[in-house]
């Protein structure tokens, strides 16, 4: 029953972590130094980017949980490492992010300066991390499209679709410049604004079917 309900709620779910991730994105620091670690907005944007995915997971796993037969191995692969990845972040958000960093940030600020001896670790493991569950998210959205989950007659969910894929490699642009892996953060929230829209209309259209 918890699945089910899980599953029902999964459209509203996606569609209130993207916005939630959406308001992360445009509210971040344009860095991640210590002069934008200690800024006042700091500990706030993370702790809503850390809600922000536990929604995502959540409406992750509804989706795939009714979804799952249609979808098909990629589909499968998609899931399972959206998920894996997905599962860092709240706790990445929550604890690097609200606490260790400003921390670090106040006492020892060199540590995380670019070339102090924890900026490289952390770019190269937020990236890692990025990489597993944006490739998931890639094949997961590849596999809705393929199997015609979402309405036809639904064009903003279909691009929003489209927007999780372009998405990805955009973010890889994170290496190079912060403010690229901003846009696709930004992108990718909208996305998933849009995939959990078309989600509920499905769930509106399942409802007013079994009343005829």
């Amino acid at each position: 029953m918890a699945l089910q309900n899980l599953a029902h709620w999964s459209g509203p779910t996606l569609m209130l972590g993207g916005l939630l991730l959406a308001i992360h994105y445009l509210t971040h620091p344009l860095g991640e130094t210590p002069q934008f670690i200690l800024s006042g907005i700091w500990a706030p944007v993370h702790f809503v980017g850390a809600v922000a995915w536990v929604l995502i997971l959540l409406g992750s796993v509804g989706f795939y949980s009714q979804y799952s037969s249609k979808l098909g191995r990629l589909g499968s692969a998609g899931f399972l490492l959206a998920f894996i990845g997905g599962a860092n972040r709240p706790g990445e958000l929550l604890v690097v992010g609200t606490v260790i960093g400003p921390l670090i940030a106040a006492n020892a600020p060199s540590l995380l300066d670019i070339g102090g001896s924890l900026y490289g670790p952390l770019l190269l493991t937020v990236g890692l991390i990025t990489v597993i569950y944006g490739l998931g998210f890639f094949l997961l959205a590849i596999a809705t499209l393929r199997s015609a989950i979402l309405p036809r007659t639904a064009i903003v969910p279909r691009l929003s679709l489209w927007m999780v894929i372009l998405a990805v490699p955009l973010a890889l642009g994170f290496f190079v410049l912060f403010v690229i892996g901003s846009i696709a953060g930004l992108l990718f929230s909208l996305g998933l604004i849009g995939w959990g829209y078309g989600l509920w209309l499905n769930q509106m259209s399942m409802q007013t079917d079994s009343v005829r």
